[in-house]
């Protein structure tokens, strides 16, 4: 006689295998019918399932589509981990290459090409961006860790003209990728993004406290709160440096400072956020004096008040 675990794993094993039946028939009935054309009722029926068991899982096709193209790419946004920059690389494009080979992936390219502006497909597509996102920023954060990267490597650019390359070469030229093609679009891609190795990060912190005009605490407090870069730790007993990016960005930190802004407001700056005029009504006492001061008069007396602004 069963055990009531036993009937309770059984029950789970038979509802993944429902699941799993439901999203290769949803993935087949769109490459059939397209977005416009899927319909529940029709993956039910290809799935041998009952159409209110697609319904109390997905409500809605939008829904489904989402969980099918998720079963077939969460190795694609598993973040790879083999312990150099170019091995991650070339495993993210062997990745890639074997989905796109797969009939279901390339019925749903073509259906993403000439149904692209609808806007639940839309939604889906920044759905999965979205899911994909920290493996690109895990693979470039390793590869920085290691030194084979400087600070200012684009890791969102990287994914995306491998992942464009890869589509191209597959959808349009109508050619399969093979282990040599894979092998030469990363070494191309890798040898850009290691150009930046060989111009190291060499600003020290007496660099970049003399562009603030401020104290070491006051420093570390804008690394705390997101306004600078934290520093790139140094090899071989190397102190610390940071990148050229960051004494560009501490000297407009110190500008906006002179200038009167808040944190807040240099923070939405510096964000691409709000441009707005700077001065509103919970400025701090030494922060309206540093706005009628200028250059690096004001931006020290910015500083020296950052202490009473959190």
């Amino acid at each position: 006689m069963r055990t009531q675990g036993q009937a309770r794993r059984s029950s789970e094993t038979r509802g993944e295998a429902v699941v799993r039946k439901v999203l290769a028939a949803a993935l087949r009935e769109v490459g059939r019918a397209g977005y416009h054309g899927l319909r529940i009722e029709e993956v039910a029926a290809r799935a041998g399932v009952n159409k209110t068991t697609v319904y109390r899982r997905w409500p809605t096709k939008q829904a489904l589509l989402r969980d099918a193209l998720l079963s077939i790419t969460s190795e694609v946004f598993t973040t790879p981990r083999t312990g150099s920059l170019r091995g991650d690389v070339l495993a993210y494009a062997r990745r890639n290459a074997a989905l796109a080979a797969r009939p279901e992936y390339r019925g749903l390219f073509r259906i993403f090409v000439a149904e692209g502006e609808d806007a639940e497909l839309l939604a889906i597509v920044r759905s999965l961006r979205e899911a994909f996102e920290p493996v690109p920023r895990e693979v470039l954060t390793a590869a920085r860790a290691r030194g084979e990267i400087g600070a200012g490597a684009d890791p969102a650019l990287l994914f995306e003209v491998l992942g464009a390359a890869l589509n191209w070469w597959l959808f349009f030229e109508h050619t399969p990728t093979d282990e040599a093609f894979l092998h030469r679009l990363v070494d191309l891609m890798v040898s850009q993004m290691s150009q930046r190795a060989t111009e190291p990060a060499d600003i020290t912190v007496e660099k970049l406290l003399a562009a603030l005009d401020c104290g070491r605490a006051t420093l570390y407090r804008y690394i705390d709160r997101g306004l600078l870069p934290p520093p790139i730790e140094g090899r071989r007993g190397r102190p610390a440096r940071w990148s050229p990016e960051a004494l560009a960005r501490a000297k407009k930190i110190r500008t906006l400072l002179a200038q009167g802004f808040t944190l807040a407001t240099i923070e939405q700056r510096l964000a691409g956020g709000s441009r707005g005029p700077a001065a509103r009504p919970g400025r701090t006492r030494p922060r309206l004096q540093a706005a009628a001061m200028s250059g690096a008069q004001g931006a020290r007396a910015a500083c020296a008040g950052e202490t009473t602004e959190t």
